[in-house]
């Protein structure tokens, strides 16, 4: 692998499936592969607790949120994220998060660590999609070809010293 390339190789993957006949072709079965540790916690439970995760109802995309979620996470904390998607005797996955994100808060912005938080909300109804994502964190970017040569270079060595980039969590969407 080349200098500086980064490769995700492992997301939990779920995948419906339709049944022909009586049903009128209803999604009513689920297959789910991938890391165990990645999957949302519906789909950690249905999986590994419940053994059915043939009958798992979820969103996808909800369940992928999560997943990117937990590697954001990890990338920029560098911690073990074993026991985020579980409620078991041995974790408590809001609390493990809970915690998590505070200790994200000492190195990382608001922002950044409030995204995740609402990337890793623990239960699915709770947790938003990648378009409520969108909506929540906005980010309004000023024309940087009316910067000089010299800010736009500044900006690329350190791209929050000037107000060109303002993410923003909308309060009105969380």
């Amino acid at each position: 692998m080349p200098a500086g390339e980064v490769k995700v190789i492992d997301f939990g993957e779920s995948k419906d499936y339709f049944r022909e006949g009586e049903d009128g072709g209803d999604p009513t079965t689920a297959t789910i592969r991938g890391t165990p540790q990645y999957l949302s916690p519906i789909l950690w439970k249905a999986h590994v607790v419940d053994g059915s995760s043939r009958f798992a109802k979820h969103n996808i995309f909800k369940s992928d949120v999560f997943s990117i979620g937990l590697m954001f996470y990890q990338l920029s904390s560098m911690e073990d994220v074993t026991g985020f998607n579980q409620k078991t005797a041995e974790y408590d996955g809001e609390k493990l998060i809970e915690a998590g994100i505070k200790r994200l808060k000492q190195r990382y912005g608001e922002i950044f660590c409030e995204t995740i938080r609402l990337m890793l909300r623990f239960y699915e109804t709770d947790r938003p999609s990648f378009v409520e994502l969108a909506n929540i964190v906005l980010v309004t970017v000023t024309d940087v070809t009316t910067l000089s040569e010299k800010e736009r270079e500044a900006l690329i060595q350190s791209p929050n010293a000037g107000k060109v980039l303002q993410p923003k969590i909308n309060p009105n969407a969380i």
